[in-house]
């Protein structure tokens, strides 16, 4: 089993440090990461099953 969010919340990458869990207007939180670690764990649109840093 893989862990992901629920398809109710589309995990959205919006820039090279930043992504947004949900769309639904006052139900979507941006979480800025800096780093891009967030952006490799989660897996974002392209659903990667491993992670490279």
């Amino acid at each position: 089993m893989k862990p992901k969010f629920k398809d109710f919340y589309p995990v959205i990458s919006i820039d090279s440090q930043t992504i947004q869990i949900g769309d639904e207007p006052n139900n979507a939180y941006e979480i800025t990461d800096p780093d891009g670690i967030l952006i490799k764990i989660i897996p974002c649109p392209n659903n990667q099953k491993t992670v490279n840093f």
